[in-house]
């Protein structure tokens, strides 16, 4: 999976197998990767929504709030964010 993040341009190859947060919590670099994953995935969601016509703008809302909390969370980690 690391390769298929790298490939992104992530680049989270780098950093440790740990991440720790502004509050103390390490995460481990394979739930951030599948993180990333999850959230590019539903990023892509919002074309075909908008062309069926689905309420694409709250799944657009619910990935910045997402976003703007792991940017609060990971506010030190600028390679994260």
């Amino acid at each position: 999976m690391m390769d298929y993040i790298d490939q992104l341009g992530v680049g989270l190859e780098g950093m440790e197998q740990q991440i720790l947060d502004n509050y103390n919590i390490n995460f481990s670099t394979e739930v951030i990767n599948k993180t990333v994953i999850r959230l590019i995935n539903q990023i892509w969601k919002l074309i075909p929504m908008r062309e069926n016509n689905e309420n694409w703008k709250k799944q657009l809302n619910t990935i910045i709030i997402e976003v703007t909390g792991l940017s609060v969370i990971f506010k030190d980690n600028v390679l994260f964010l």
